[in-house]
């Protein structure tokens, strides 16, 4: 039997290899480096997005916000104070005009429901006792609205609150 020569000599067949070899690890060192610059880009794109997200949360504006519904509440605070000591005030002078109207009236009942009767219509006339009804509706008044406006600002400051948390959340999340 004889042998076929081969198509390329032994050296050749070494010499084809060893550029195929040399070629295939260009193209592997390209691809890698192809695959790093893709990888990069991703990052970048990742980062830019992340920034426009922290960007639309807007971090500052929350807390902008939650530290003017801050003043806001210490203001309404201050307010119900006010209005607590104005209603607490009403009522001494309320109690010292229905003081003043039974020792100086003629409240001369035979019993207690017959002298309660007497004050009632002798407080009906008095312009005095009038003011001082008047001045302690006008402070409950007062109370209720300024009870409200906190009880509004307290809501409002824990959605701000939890606003907050979540923006500071999706920050965390975004820079991790």
């Amino acid at each position: 039997m004889s042998e076929t020569p081969a198509p390329y000599g032994t050296e050749t067949i070494h010499a084809r290899l060893g550029r195929l070899t040399a070629e295939l690890s260009a193209a592997t060192s390209e691809a890698a480096t192809i695959d790093h610059y893709l990888a990069m880009q991703r990052h970048d794109e990742r980062c830019n997005r992340n920034r426009s997200l922290v960007a639309a949360a807007n971090p500052e504006a929350a807390l902008g916000e939650m530290t003017e519904l801050l003043n806001q509440l210490h203001a309404a605070l201050t307010e119900q104070i006010q209005a607590t000591a104005r209603v607490r005030a009403a009522k001494l002078h309320l109690e010292e005009a229905r003081s003043l109207v039974y020792l100086c009236g003629q409240i001369d009942g035979k019993n207690e429901t017959q002298r309660a009767a007497q004050l009632t219509l002798a407080l009906r006339d008095d312009p005095a006792y009038q003011a001082a009804r008047q001045d302690e509706d006008d402070a409950a008044t007062a109370l209720d609205v300024a009870d409200a406006r906190v009880e509004g600002l307290r809501r409002r400051l824990d959605a701000s609150k939890a606003r907050t948390r979540i923006t500071a959340a999706t920050i965390e999340a975004l820079t991790l």
